[in-house]
């Protein structure tokens, strides 16, 4: 048998051609063989066929999500246009829409997108800010190494 790609799930027309071959009586190795499908692959979809009398995927378990793939393009459309709106904002606006979520679950959605939210975002250090924080010395080193990586660029 010639290795075959590992994939997530097999086509719904592959599972029906292993019901049609298994209902024509061909045993689960000649069936393998035949479609280059592993053995216990070919056993799961007769055995789901049999209790189910269906190859389609089912439902599966879980909570669905609350934001659907059309909303979440939604907020982050609006997330586009307005880069500084905060969860509570977002949360307002689909609130207005007649869907309910929790900052929790925007925040989630943004961070699957690699999208943050503004409230998020750290706040930008100004020099003397840094001053505070390193002290003179490290302000001193920092700024040195900083000079040297700009006068690098500025060579090449």
């Amino acid at each position: 048998m010639e290795k075959r790609k590992k994939t997530k799930e097999l086509s719904e027309d592959l599972r029906n051609q292993i019901v049609r071959k298994h209902e024509q009586s061909q045993g689960y190795k000649s069936i393998s063989k035949d479609l280059n499908v592993p053995v216990s692959t070919v056993r799961s979809v007769i055995k789901k066929f049999k209790e189910h009398g269906t190859v389609a995927n089912l439902p599966r378990y879980g909570r669905k999500r609350k934001i659907d793939k059309r909303f979440q393009r939604k907020f982050v459309q609006m997330l586009d246009k307005e880069s500084r709106l905060t969860s509570k904002q977002v949360q307002a606006s689909l609130q207005s829409e007649g869907t309910t979520v929790s900052t929790c679950t925007i925040h989630q959605r943004l961070n699957e997108k690699g999208l943050y939210d503004a409230s998020q975002k750290e706040p930008a250090k100004s020099e003397l800010t840094l001053f505070i924080v390193l002290g003179l010395s490290g302000f001193i080193i920092l700024l040195t190494i900083i000079i040297s990586i700009y006068y690098k660029r500025e060579r090449i």
